[in-house]
């Protein structure tokens, strides 16, 4: 029993580490992907990954909601997104923003497709409004 009670703490600590470094990966691989999209500079990337990892925590930081009082858990995820968005754009300079710019009119007109798809399938209107919530 001793022994148990010795290695429980152990392997808490080595699970926590485990999911750290998963979310660690993920923000890396999603700071890299957008590094190549808008060809960050070594300061760009530094500020991005850091803007990735905000994100990644404001994210993990709703999770609970998503069950417990789902329309204020849309509410916040919307606002992680425009303030993610937002973040992107101050970080950029003139011509990495035709580039964000291009991405966010193919992402609208993704989501009119995907607005209409649903509408023709009866969807109601909060449905369609989650659904695009959560495509970006």
């Amino acid at each position: 029993m001793r022994k148990i009670l010795c290695l429980l703490p152990l392997l808490l600590f080595a699970f926590l580490v485990n999911a750290q470094d998963v979310s660690a990966v993920k923000v890396n691989e999603q700071t890299e992907a957008l590094s190549q999209v808008y060809s960050l500079n070594d300061t760009q990337t530094g500020e991005m990954l850091k803007i990735q990892d905000r994100k990644l925590r404001n994210l993990a930081s709703i999770e609970h909601l998503k069950q417990e009082d789902e329309e204020l858990y849309y509410q916040k995820l919307k606002a992680i997104q425009y303030n993610t968005d937002v973040s992107i754009q101050r970080l950029l300079n003139s011509d990495q923003m035709k580039i964000f710019y291009q991405r966010s009119v193919d992402r609208r007109q993704r989501q009119a497709e995907l607005a209409r798809k649903l509408q023709n399938q009866g969807a109601t209107p909060k449905e369609i409004e989650r659904a695009l919530i959560e495509m970006e």
